[in-house]
């Protein structure tokens, strides 16, 4: 079979959507494609199970009508057996219905009745996480034990000149906090808890990574500056330094 995925907006979603690729690739013969925002390219491309990466060209929030039926009539040319829509909105679900892809599963989210012809329905409380709930819009009646956990690839290259250009000994146990969060304050630890944690580790001699985008520079310095200026020499602030692969990478050592 050849799958289009219509992929998350957030990193966390497009890191635990592998635990369905996996499930997926279980069998052979089945193919996936994955429509994903430009953001995500870096991410997909360490998953080994994906065939390619189709950019979507909306940004989050976008309509876009004719667009996106332009898209899924292009994109109907692949012949698609089954398409998994993994996000809720009404717009998520027009290219795969537009590309006359015939099983077309997802949640019925924002009431997409017609557009999804393959309804899933789950208990909130007998699937309370998302990799359960994306795993099982393929295979259902999943127990969690049963879920592979996602396994992104690492480039030993890469590492050995992240090691070298930010001076990172790893022969020292390392700890990464990434503070940051997209919708803002209210949506993270306070600072002063991540600098308790960041000292902890620091006094016992360890590195200790603080990874995120240039959108995180402010928080990362809150916490550094709350820090015992001894404990510099293994504070790594890599925030707006790295790319997702680079973090993929730094999280691996």
């Amino acid at each position: 079979m050849r799958i289009l995925i219509v992929g998350p907006s957030w990193v966390g979603d497009a890191v635990m959507a592998q635990s369905l690729y996996k499930i997926i690739k279980s069998k052979n013969d089945n193919q996936i494609d994955v429509l994903s925002p430009e953001w995500s390219l870096g991410i997909l491309e360490r998953m080994e199970e994906i065939s390619d990466v189709i950019i979507s060209p909306f940004q989050h929030g976008e309509l876009k009508l004719k667009e996106r039926i332009s898209l899924g009539k292009m994109l109907s040319k692949n012949n698609y057996d089954q398409s998994i829509v993994l996000t809720n909105s009404f717009k998520s679900s027009l290219i795969p219905y537009f590309s006359d892809i015939p099983i077309r599963s997802g949640w019925l989210g924002e009431f997409r009745y017609g557009l999804i012809n393959d309804v899933k329905k789950f208990n909130k409380h007998d699937c309370p996480l998302m990799v359960e709930r994306f795993a099982m819009l393929y295979k259902e009646n999943l127990k969690l034990k049963e879920i592979p956990k996602p396994s992104l690839r690492v480039d030993k290259n890469n590492i050995e000149k992240l090691k070298k250009d930010h001076l990172i000994d790893d022969s020292m146990p390392c700890i990464a906090l990434c503070p940051g969060a997209e919708f803002g304050p209210a949506k993270r630890w306070p600072s002063f808890h991540y600098s308790e944690v960041a000292s902890h580790y620091l006094l016992r001699g360890w590195n200790v990574f603080i990874l995120g985008s240039s959108k995180d520079v402010s928080v990362a310095k809150e916490i550094r500056e709350a820090l015992p200026a001894s404990t510099y020499t293994n504070f790594f602030d890599l925030t707006g330094k790295t790319t997702l692969p680079d973090a993929t990478d730094i999280l691996s050592i």
